[in-house]
């Protein structure tokens, strides 16, 4: 479903906060550029150069603590984590408890929701920077699927246009009753009507994790291995992001927080190796399935949307609109955060919520995870995304 609403049925989708993410760029961007190809032209430099692997200053690393400890201290949710990483180096931090009352450590890991969309993403660029995948080429060129997929292109299921059946998270949720279920991906499609349409092919954003389980599956049918060891391959080992997780082919190692479970909300396994549990985790899979700590994941996207991961020429093209108006690129949300252009990510899957911004003018990145709902208040400082704000605020100069 979209994102911009809020409640249960949320669970894998990112949530935007519709004030600030508004869109930054309009219009489809340019067909994947020859580069792209075999025997193509060199990659394009980077979009900013790499953080130095130093701590910020004692002034501003109180700063940012201090401010998390008011988000926390005046908010709804029991703690959060959270890191930045700039130019002048990196802080990371946490204040509060998770759902069962553990005292939170920055390298605290959690579930991380849709922000897995912008790995999965970024693997589909890779192959597409490789050759090995055309992005306007029709995406059952790749992956055969059990319905109509409308002629829909690689880069039209990426931008959230593929007009697809109606994404089945609804249906899926009813299903979550056993914390140890294994799903598949065949276990998902199988609750997919393919009599409903979501959106129009072509046309503007229409938020439908179906999207990134099918990519997921392509990843799989062009690199002929599992998703999760391609991404470990291709970009976690290649970034050194050990504490990130495409879970459930992988655990996530302690220290991990403990999600506040609720009742009608996805489960969760308190004892288990898994965030939130093995089912949510196992059933969300590419669209929403990894886990991560707050330093790895705001590293994550300074190293992606600087050009470190992916080719910055395909950068450009995963954080341009893909429609009129539109405030979704290619596996990334766009828009604006006090007249800044900011792309990243949400992800929220009820009991847990994580949020990504980087903002490109400086190449400065934040994460923040609250291992509860996300809060829900008329003040947007009180938000995730207020939280995500005002510790950027602390980084300028």
């Amino acid at each position: 479903m979209s994102p911009r609403t809020a409640g249960a049925t949320g669970w894998v989708c990112a949530l935007a906060a519709a004030v600030v993410l508004a869109s930054s760029c309009t219009g489809a961007p340019a067909p994947t550029p020859a580069s792209t190809a075999a025997g193509a032209a060199a990659p394009a430099p980077v979009l900013w150069p790499r953080a130095p692997g130093t701590s910020v200053d004692d002034g501003t690393a109180g700063a940012l603590q201090e401010r998390l400890d008011r988000w926390r201290a005046d908010g709804d949710a029991p703690g959060a984590t959270a890191a930045v990483v700039t130019a002048d180096g990196s802080w990371s931090g946490a204040s509060g408890v998770d759902g069962a009352g553990l005292t939170l450590q920055p390298d605290t890991a959690g579930a991380v929701g849709s922000i897995t969309k912008t790995f999965v993403a970024a693997e589909v660029l890779r192959l597409a920077g490789r050759g090995d995948v055309d992005l306007d080429a029709p995406v059952s060129a790749y992956v055969e699927l059990p319905f109509d997929d409308g002629g829909a292109t690689v880069r039209q299921v990426l931008g959230m246009q593929s007009g697809f059946p109606q994404d089945p998270v609804h249906d899926l949720l009813h299903e979550l009753t056993d914390v140890d279920r294994e799903w598949t991906a065949a276990d998902v499609l199988g609750l997919v009507v393919p009599s409903t349409t979501q959106g129009t092919l072509g046309g503007a954003t229409d938020y439908n994790n179906l999207n990134f389980w099918v990519l997921g599956l392509l990843v799989e049918e062009v690199a002929q291995e599992p998703l999760a060891a391609v991404l470990r391959s291709d970009l976690l080992d290649a970034a050194d992001l050990e504490r990130v997780w495409f879970q459930t082919a992988e655990r996530p190692v302690p220290p991990v927080a403990v999600a506040a479970g609720e009742p009608d909300l996805p489960p969760v396994d308190g004892d288990g190796p898994y965030l939130p549990s093995r089912a949510v985790a196992s059933a969300a899979a590419a669209a929403g399935g990894m886990a991560a700590d707050a330093p790895s994941l705001a590293l994550w996207g300074h190293l992606l949307y600087g050009g470190h991961v992916v080719d910055a020429a395909l950068v450009e093209q995963m954080t341009a609109a893909e429609g009129p108006e539109d405030w979704y690129g290619l596996g990334t949300e766009v828009g604006r955060d006090e007249g800044q252009p900011v792309v990243g990510h949400g992800g929220d899957i009820g009991v847990s919520h994580a949020l990504l911004r980087v903002w490109p003018a400086s190449g400065t990145a934040v994460a923040v995870l609250v291992p509860a709902a996300a809060p829900t208040t008329l003040d947007t400082s009180r938000t995730v995304q207020g939280l995500v704000s005002a510790l950027h605020e602390v980084t300028l100069p």
